[in-house]
């Protein structure tokens, strides 16, 4: 993928008053070191100033059969469809660019672990709905002859859009929803070979809060990790307040 704008896309809907997307877009502000255009589809706050973000609201029918994973489907299927541009790094409100990223640094695909035969097999923290859409993920990768690597990082991805529209046409979506990024990182040629969390000890990439404790744990040595995400149980007023000490100044995305 050659060098060029980066379209930072996070599909958005409105939690409280939006504070957590406010921190992600300080950090995107401070850490992201290459040209970038930010845009937010779903919901916008009314702190952003829609001067300096691009916002999209597309509308779609609503879905009887996982919901929510159709929404974020969409909502990129949409973009890449209709924008015209060239690449997208898929980024949500709650994943936090704790240091300076580079264009290099987000090229490089990183996946979690190997995948199982079943689904049912990973973490205890997912719902069954999202291990139902793995496993419609895990038999599609099998029936293609395809790696099974899990991409469900909760990390910033960068995506080819003309390839990641492919994807889409490829898997027959109009079927049932697939976790797109794992089809889409074992489908293509990749130019290197993706680091895998799990096979590195004492890896510094992500830190994640989905465990009780996890804040305790990672809140004194975040400096030392590139990203922070969280589940949506555990964002609390320490990690808030944490993260507004790291990031304390508004962002040209907020009205000033």
């Amino acid at each position: 993928m050659r060098k060029c704008k980066v379209n930072i896309f996070i599909p958005y809907k409105l939690q409280g008053n939006g504070q957590e997307l406010r921190l992600a877009l300080r950090s995107i502000e401070q850490n992201c070191k290459f040209y970038y255009d930010v845009i937010i589809s779903g919901d916008c706050p009314e702190w952003i100033d829609k001067q300096k973000i691009i916002h999209v609201n597309p509308k779609f029918q609503p879905t009887a059969d996982y919901p929510k994973a159709w929404n974020v489907i969409n909502k990129v299927r949409h973009f890449i469809m209709e924008s015209g541009r060239e690449n997208l790094l898929l980024t949500y409100d709650d994943i936090i660019f704790l240091t300076p990223v580079t264009y290099s640094q987000i090229q490089k695909t990183i996946a979690t672990a190997r995948l199982p035969k079943s689904a049912m097999q990973l973490d205890g923290t997912s719902s069954n709905t999202w291990k139902q859409i793995m496993q419609y993920t895990i038999d599609a990768l099998e029936r293609n002859h395809l790696p099974n690597l899990n991409y469900e990082t909760h990390l910033p991805r960068l995506f080819n859009a003309a390839k990641l529209k492919e994807t889409f046409e490829h898997f027959r979506f109009q079927k049932r929803p697939y976790m797109y990024p794992t089809l889409y990182f074992n489908w293509i040629k990749q130019v290197s070979k993706p680091i895998i969390l799990s096979e590195i000890p004492d890896q510094k990439i992500k830190a994640g809060i989905y465990f009780a404790g996890d804040f305790e744990k990672y809140s004194p040595v975040l400096d030392k990790y590139m990203y922070l995400n969280w589940s949506e149980k555990f964002w609390s007023p320490e990690l808030e307040n944490c993260l507004l000490a790291m990031f304390p100044t508004p962002s040209n995305f907020e009205k000033q």
